[in-house]
């Protein structure tokens, strides 16, 4: 899901590399963005685990 939401950037800035419009640092950026957005989703999945919501398992 991380890379489908990603996906239309990486296609844009490569695009604009490609083409000459943006230079090759601007592919840096976009990564830099995907490992955040990364790290985030990876840190978001470990909520605490203390079981207290009232559900039975």
């Amino acid at each position: 899901m991380h890379l489908l939401m990603c996906a239309p950037m990486l296609l844009v800035v490569g695009y604009l590399v490609v083409t000459d419009k943006a230079g090759g640092g601007a592919i840096l950026y976009a990564v830099g963005c995907l490992a955040m957005m990364g790290a985030m989703m990876a840190l978001m999945n470990h909520g605490p685990d203390d079981h207290s919501s009232g559900h039975r398992h």
